[in-house]
């Protein structure tokens, strides 16, 4: 289920608690214009500690991303920036629909890049229908297409409904089938956007983390008790095991924001033998 407060408008600032996250830099990114409301920390039922940090917004102006001390003294690892939570879809997703006597048929599935996306395109679109309108994003790349019908009435639509529901790695493709009755330029937009939009809504979703993967050196001597504390850490897993006469070099992979505690748990179990490297 999605946090409460991840779709903002202008001047809004969101927020929720996250069990594992201190503290957050809440924002509101508006057509490529970031703006940082206030700071706030977190802690568990303590809601007067978060209305402290929203009194304090006016002295964080000028710098929102400092520490606040002596009276929360956090880890540069507790904060983080935030616009809102991304989500894609678990697992494809089909929802039709008869507007005007037109059939809408929506094909919602997951990708990872722009050959997912041509992929799906391939495998979904109908050569008997009159159009096969689609759009899709992945991260900062995205792409969408009307096939046929007046321009702006159906690929923009679908990609409004895929941003709207604060989705990514998401392509939609809504096919139709003409009825005979013509829609019009609104009667369009509406169709392909409420069609995309319902199939989304029908779908389950999963929020999109972002990770890292890191090498970690570990001596023989120290390497079950370093997996063993490893796996312990919600969110990692390791990915690969080379091992060699002195010992193993690890591969792992974790959510980004748990670099830093990653880091100082390899240093401590060890002390100090092996480290974590991660690729800049």
């Amino acid at each position: 289920m999605r946090p409460p407060g991840v779709t903002a408008r202008p001047g809004e600032t969101i927020e929720w608690v996250n069990r594992d996250i201190l503290a957050h830099t809440a924002t509101a990114e508006f057509k490529g214009i970031r703006s940082i409301d206030y700071y706030c920390w977190f802690h568990l039922n303590m809601k007067g500690r978060i209305e402290a940090g929203r009194r304090r917004s006016a002295a964080l102006e000028a710098d929102p991303l400092r520490m606040i001390t002596p009276h929360n003294p956090l880890r540069p690892s507790a904060r983080l920036a935030y616009t809102a939570a991304m989500y894609s879809l678990e697992r494809p997703i089909v929802f039709e629909q008869i507007v005007k006597k037109s059939r809408f048929l929506a094909a919602a599935l997951p990708i990872a890049d722009e050959a997912d996306a041509k992929d799906a395109l391939a495998t979904y679109a109908h050569a008997d229908a009159n159009h096969n309108c689609f759009a899709w994003r992945s991260g900062q790349t995205y792409r969408f297409s009307d096939d046929g019908e007046p321009s702006g009435t159906a690929g923009k639509p679908i990609l409004q409904a895929i941003d709207g529901q604060s989705l990514d790695k998401v392509i939609v493709i809504v096919t139709r089938w003409f009825g005979g009755v013509l829609l019009g330029t609104g009667g369009l937009i509406r169709a392909y956007g409420g069609t995309a939009a319902a199939c989304l809504r029908a779908g389950e979703t999963i929020e999109i983390v972002p990770t890292l993967e890191g090498t970690i050196e570990a001596a023989y001597s120290d390497l079950a008790i370093l997996k063993a504390r490893l796996a312990a850490v919600p969110g990692l897993s390791i990915l690969k095991e080379t091992f060699h006469g002195g010992g193993a070099e690890l591969t792992a992979s974790f959510p980004e924001w748990k670099s830093e505690d990653v880091e100082r748990l390899v240093a401590d179990t060890t002390s100090g033998r092996s480290t974590l490297f991660v690729p800049r």
